[in-house]
């Protein structure tokens, strides 16, 4: 009974994190890492030594788990030989808080294990955040072989503390194309160091495809039957091989392209790896431009994020002005609005802005504003590279809304359930994903999910969890493909600026100035913190310093 009920607890975490469940001033001051715990000490397991208790069994188990990096013998050494054939650490990883961890006799005969659960991975390597409260709950069983206890029912899940993970695991990004083959965007999974080939289990890792979470929202050109000729890539250091079946063959032209700038630039963001050469029965292939030794720049057409996404301006309300900064320069783009936020298109030809009362969402070219929605508390305009407009309803009846020029506007389908409401959101920097602040009529969190542009708009694909500890949310941008920046709070600590790093979660206190309403971000761009006052603030290295009179700072795309 107790490998049944932990077995279900496990599944229950597996099946939950895909669902959503039913403040005072800042603190200025610097960067100060409070949660994350990224730090590189090596941990050596001990053995079992003859006449350990069943708890000192256990306890000893759990600490060989953290450096299962290294290899799993010494943990195995804890379990009975039958067990130790049988128990497979790869099929999934509990990641509970250490600090939580206790460890008690449960009878003569058993141990309890018990902890918080921050989150897990599963045998796709996969992270996935555990809902907050829930809890990692297990009953170890111990017998005697030759007179010394050993764990004959060991847990169905690798134990790791946060700090174990971020000791022993990095998270890599695989790179599949969005739904319209333009751009990459990456998908993260966690890999131990140190065990095995990691450009391999990259590149196994690619080959399965998309995780099915993401839905039609991203593909692969990599042909479905393709696999490693060889079973592993040739070399880990500089330039390395990838020899594939001949099934990589029936790719076309521009889907091997595609398919080499995948591969290319999974496996160069390993820091030993700068080029990559892909070889079917010994013969390497050819992008569109003729080449067979790649590096991530051949394929610049298709990187996540466009060349000129981090000089874009920054923009931001002064008075009855929206005022566009790049480079220390203000440019004044229109006087006398009545505006409370507002956005402008990357080409510089679009002006969104919603008016004092949030009632109305103007757009307007070089002519006179128009209306596009009329709704009850509008908020956070944002305009892609496509033109595509994006803003929000926060009333109750309102949502997250979409439109195009000579269009409607139309609600996006979040899949959230009806009680829910998205407070704020972010598009990330690859404009394929979204980052939404929902708050469900009990708490306040923060979630991504993946976009699917659809015939009459958008809807949101494969919520997940972004962070699980964030007692309050306020607002949210990207930072980088794989960091969130949040005015946030953690337990009591005072709201302030934070960093989320994706995909576990992990949370950096930044500081900041006192009671900051609005947050911007962007790729290789400072992040922008507005206050109720109207000052600006600009965080330089770990110092936040005062910059413009201004609210609503909001990076252009």
């Amino acid at each position: 009974m107790r490998r049944l009920t932990s077995l279900l607890l496990v599944a229950g975490l597996l099946a939950g994190c895909s669902s959503i469940p039913s403040s005072g001033p800042i603190v200025t001051g610097d960067r100060v890492d409070v949660v994350s715990n990224d730090v590189n000490v090596r941990v050596i397991a001990r053995p079992p030594v003859a006449g350990m208790s069943p708890e000192a069994i256990v306890r000893g188990f759990i600490a060989a788990c953290a450096s299962i990096a290294d290899g799993d013998e010494t943990a195995r050494k804890y379990l009975t030989p039958s067990a130790a054939l049988t128990w497979n650490p790869q099929a999934l990883a509990a990641v509970y808080e250490a600090a939580a961890l206790t460890v008690t006799p449960d009878r003569n005969d058993s141990v309890k294990v018990s902890a918080p659960l921050l989150g897990t991975i599963g045998v796709d390597h996969r992270y996935r955040i555990a809902d907050p409260g829930a809890m990692l709950s297990d009953s170890l069983h111990l017998t005697q072989v030759h007179g010394q206890w050993r764990i004959d029912q060991p847990p169905p899940a690798l134990y790791l503390g946060e700090g174990d993970l971020a000791r022993s695991y990095r998270a890599h990004a695989l790179y599949f194309l969005n739904a319209s083959r333009d751009r990459m965007v990456p998908s993260y999974v966690m890999l131990p160091n140190g065990s095995g080939n990691l450009p391999t289990m990259l590149m196994r890792s690619l080959l399965a495809g998309p995780p099915p979470i993401a839905g039609a929202t991203l593909v692969s050109d990599i042909p479905g039957s393709t696999s490693l000729s060889f079973g592993a890539v040739l070399g880990d250091f500089g330039l390395v091989g990838v020899p594939l079946t001949r099934a990589a063959l029936s790719a076309n032209w521009q889907q091997r392209n595609n398919m080499l700038a995948q591969i290319t630039w999974t496996l160069t963001g390993l820091p030993s790896i700068s080029s990559v050469r892909v070889q079917v029965d010994g013969e390497p292939l050819q992008s569109l431009n003729g080449g067979s030794v790649f590096t991530a720049a051949d394929f610049a057409n298709l990187a996540p994020v466009p060349a000129d996404a981090t000089t874009q301006p920054l923009v931001f309300v002064s008075g009855n002005r929206v005022i566009s900064l790049r480079n220390g320069a203000r440019t004044v783009i229109r006087t006398r609005l009545p505006v409370q936020e507002a956005a402008v298109s990357p080409d510089g030809t679009l002006l969104v802005h919603t008016t004092p009362s949030r009632s109305l969402l103007f757009a307007s070219r070089a002519g006179k504003p128009m209306v596009v929605f009329a709704g009850g508390d509008l908020a956070s305009p944002t305009i892609l590279s496509s033109n595509q407009v994006w803003f929000l309803d926060r009333s109750t009846s309102g949502g997250l809304f979409t439109w195009r020029a000579g269009g409607s506007a139309v609600k996006v389908k979040s899949g959230l359930p009806s009680r829910s409401r998205i407070l704020d959101f972010a598009i990330a920097p690859d404009q394929s994903r979204i980052a939404i602040i929902v708050n469900d009529g009990a708490s306040t969190s923060i979630w991504v999910a993946h976009i699917l542009q659809t015939a009459d708009g958008a809807r949101l694909v494969g919520l997940e969890r972004a962070e699980q500890r964030l007692s309050s949310v306020v607002g949210v941008a990207w930072t980088s493909e794989s960091e969130l920046a949040v005015l946030g709070a953690v337990g009591a600590v005072a709201v302030q600026a934070l960093r989320i790093t994706l995909p576990t979660g992990a949370v950096t206190l930044l500081g900041g100035p006192a009671n900051a309403v609005a947050i911007t971000a962007a790729l290789g761009r400072p992040i922008v913190v507005g206050d109720q006052s109207g000052q600006l603030w600009q965080l330089s290295g770990v110092k936040w310093e005062a910059s413009d009179l201004g609210t609503a700072p909001n990076y252009v795309m």
